[in-house]
């Protein structure tokens, strides 16, 4: 609830810089628009941002949908696979040191078994922030 309400208000707030940024995006070439995307979803990949559905609506926006689906899906792909990297090898440690409930420790327990795959795959449906997903699943 505290991330749709903080949503909200950064997207009111900033709605003018959002148009600026969708027409400077609109005037570059493709591959350039493109690789904007990758950084973007890159930094939203990470936990504790937000802005996916921003991103997924302005690719749409600007590429329509079959382009715009291949933009997000291989920014999303680069994004997620560098925050899970960064989150398993350098954050490894004080995300450990933070998470000591006996909750999380049993979540924990059973990503990393046999089925942890199912748990992984159900969790994307659910509303939680992808990128606290990945800083959860990457340990």
């Amino acid at each position: 609830l505290v991330y749709l309400v903080a949503g909200c208000i950064v997207l009111f707030a900033f709605k003018g810089y959002f148009r600026v940024v969708l027409v400077w995006l609109e005037s570059l070439p493709m591959w350039q628009g493109s690789l904007v995307f990758v950084l973007l979803f890159t930094l939203v990949s990470f936990p504790m941002t937000f802005g996916y559905i921003v991103l997924n609506v302005a690719a749409g926006y600007l590429y329509g949908f079959f382009i715009g689906f291949l933009v997000v899906s291989g920014s999303v792909t680069c994004g997620e696979t560098l925050a899970f990297l960064v989150c398993r090898y350098w954050l490894k440690n004080y995300v450990e040191a933070k998470l000591q409930s006996p909750q999380l420790k049993a979540v924990m327990r059973v990503v990393e078994g046999t089925h942890g795959w199912k748990v992984v795959a159900l969790a994307r449906l659910t509303p939680i922030p992808f990128g606290l997903q990945n800083g959860l699943f990457a340990i």
